[in-house]
């Protein structure tokens, strides 16, 4: 891991983690992990996904958290008697951090989990029922605000990463949510007004164009940055036989050394109509049996 000089370390007043989003952490009751982690990418939970959009009536996709843990209850039994909470992948960094054994959410990163109530900003309890009966206990708590810090650094966390110990960490939230902020897509009603330009096939198109315009630009530009490369072989022999006024397609020089005897040609095959003409040279059997060529 990079150390940080000291200069760095003092310059540094919070922390805030942005993690993938659906990835399903199993804790035991000590904050400890059960198993790998189920991520957002693993397609074996299709089933539960399938089964899960019958019983809430609405698109369950496999990346969700909900399918995954409807997997673990019905391939992992074992592990999942001994499951205390499910938390994101972003929410268990956050747990380290702090030096807790209990995790702390936000509404942004728990949008993608498939039990989440978008206008009241909570767990849907209902759904998660669904998923499993005993998952409305498996939840972590949730950060009372975007501005309120989830914990500090402890010591054991500032001696891993070289981070102050005692600076406060953020909520934080997933990558989707954390990208929308990179881009400042911060105002109520943005997202709408995007909707309108791009509803435009116009502008769809001129967007399209501008982004394969860019792509061609940054691929002559990154071109012209690679070494040079060695001529193909066919181009130095081309240059080597115009250097020397000679050419591989030139014919041979004749020899001036006695000339080999020539062989006799070999006696051609008869044919088979040949071969059945009877010797008075009659041709009528031979032409009666040819087929006869159709007429224009």
């Amino acid at each position: 891991m990079t150390t940080l000089d000291e200069r760095s370390r003092r310059s540094i007043v919070a922390v805030a983690v942005s993690g993938q989003q659906h990835g399903s952490v199993f804790l035991d009751a000590g904050g400890r992990v059960l198993r790998p982690a189920k991520l957002w990418c693993d397609t074996e939970t299709a089933r539960e996904a399938e089964e899960l959009s019958k019983k809430m009536g609405e698109t369950v996709v496999p990346a969700f958290t909900a399918p995954k843990v409807a997997w673990l209850a019905a391939n992992e039994p074992g592990v999942a008697e001994r499951v205390s909470c499910v938390c994101l992948p972003h929410d268990f960094v956050n747990m380290v951090l702090c030096g807790e054994t209990r995790p702390v959410s936000e509404a942004g990163d728990a949008s993608g989990t498939g039990y989440w109530n978008v206008e009241k900003r909570e767990f849907d309890l209902g759904k998660a029922a669904l998923v499993d009966v005993r998952l409305p206990s498996w939840l972590p708590a949730l950060a009372p605000s975007p501005d309120a810090a989830v914990g500090a650094v402890c010591a054991a966390a500032a001696e891993l990463t070289g981070l102050p110990a005692g600076i406060p960490v953020a909520p934080g939230s997933g990558d989707n949510a954390c990208a929308a902020l990179g881009v400042g897509a911060v105002v109520p009603g943005e997202f709408e007004s995007l909707k309108k330009i791009f509803s435009s096939r116009f502008a769809f198109k001129s967007f399209l164009f501008s982004l394969s315009l860019s792509l061609s630009l940054s691929l002559l530009s990154l071109s012209q940055t690679l070494p040079s490369l060695p001529p193909p072989p066919h181009t130095i022999k081309s240059n080597l036989f115009k250097a020397t006024g000679s050419s591989p397609w030139a014919p041979p020089a004749p020899s001036s050394g006695p000339r080999a005897p020539r062989r006799p040609p070999r006696p051609r095959a008869r044919s088979r109509a040949s071969a059945t003409r009877p010797a008075s040279g009659c041709r009528c059997s031979a032409r009666s049996t040819a087929p006869s060529l159709p007429s224009r």
